[in-house]
């Protein structure tokens, strides 16, 4: 037999010897370890908050640092619009977020 055909013979065999263990019905936690809809969120959300288990602050190097202080500069060149005509779907087709074309502001 070649190695070819044991491959072929292995793939066909392989799913009608796992359906049957695949198949067993698996039981539900007791009700006594199930836990509170939203407390793992709220468990998270709490440790983010404290930094428990934050990584040590990494600090940008010089290229690095001199471009995000740039791009941060140049967000302060143009009057944020009180409303605007569209809104960003994040769609490139439609001009929203990501797709390098920014909304068109009220009155421009």
């Amino acid at each position: 037999m070649t190695i070819r055909l044991l491959f072929r013979y292995l793939i066909l065999v392989a799913p009608l010897v796992a359906a049957p263990v695949l198949a067993q019905p698996t039981e539900p936690p007791p009700a006594s370890a199930q836990i509170p809809v939203g407390q793992q969120t709220r468990t998270l959300l709490e440790i983010q908050r404290n930094g428990s288990q934050a990584g040590a602050a990494l600090p940008l190097g010089g290229e690095q640092a001199a471009i995000g202080y740039e791009r941060y500069m140049r967000s302060f060149r143009y009057e944020l619009p009180e409303f605007f005509t569209s809104q960003a779907t994040g769609s490139p087709l439609r001009g929203g977020a990501g797709s390098g074309t920014p909304a068109v502001p009220n009155g421009q």
